[in-house]
């Protein structure tokens, strides 16, 4: 039931991102970053694609790292940060 609503909360505040026009990017001009998560499944087991796109023609963004941030008493990942 949680998970129901966490996707729920998500889908709304990703309408309301794209009714503003906002989508979740980089605040650093340094690292002109476009991210998107989804989220496919709804448990127990479930599986999130990450992707994350250079939005600069010109400048190539280099030594990237990712890290999960998550609740470990309910979730497990089996890389929570990579390169």
């Amino acid at each position: 039931m949680d998970l129901y609503r966490l996707r729920l909360s998500a889908a709304r505040e990703y309408a309301r991102a794209l009714e503003a026009s906002m989508g979740p990017v980089s605040a650093d001009l340094q690292e002109p970053l476009k991210m998107n998560a989804v989220v496919q499944g709804i448990g127990p087991v479930f599986k999130l694609t990450l992707n994350v796109q250079n939005t600069s023609a010109t400048r190539p963004v280099i030594n990237l790292h990712i890290s999960f941030l998550f609740d470990e008493n309910l979730y497990s990942i089996k890389r929570a940060f990579f390169k």
